[in-house]
């Protein structure tokens, strides 16, 4: 809650903090996004790359994008969605249907789920959670593995 001496602020000011105190609603955690240089995020265009991955004839591309869009937006890193990943994409390609595999062998699965402690402050995510029986199954991609 803020604690704030409404004296010190604008009419604006107090508005505002009206405003979002209804939003919120007693929320613990809120989201706020502003415009900025280093993330880009536009609702109506993730929501049409989401979309798209249903119609598209190349959903591993289509996967990739919605990822890197994603990764910008938690790491700060808005340059990269001027890079050029095809070569990255083809070298990932292999493992696409790897996944796809798993995912029809293993209908059970649920991927990247997010969790976090009741009493600490730890989150993460889990690659893969087998929800038959509880079981983690941890993701690698290589092409081998040395002792």
């Amino acid at each position: 809650m803020l604690n704030i001496n409404s004296e010190l602020l604008t009419k604006e000011q107090r508005n505002t903090i009206i405003y979002w105190k209804e939003k919120v609603n007693g929320a613990l955690f809120v989201n706020v996004m502003l415009k900025n240089l280093v993330i880009e995020y536009d609702c109506q265009h993730y929501m049409a790359m989401c979309e798209a991955l249903s119609n598209n004839d190349n959903p591993e591309k289509q996967l990739f994008d919605i990822i890197l869009y994603l990764y910008q937006i938690d790491f700060e890193r808005r340059h990269l969605l001027c890079n050029n990943f095809d070569e990255h994409l083809a070298k990932l390609s292999q493992y696409f249907n790897d996944v796809e595999d798993l995912a029809s062998t293993y209908p059970s699965l649920s991927f990247e789920q997010h969790i976090s402690h009741p009493n600490l402050p730890l989150t993460g995510s889990i690659d893969c959670i087998d929800s038959t029986n509880g079981q983690f199954i941890e993701l690698k991609f290589t092409n081998n593995i040395s002792p």
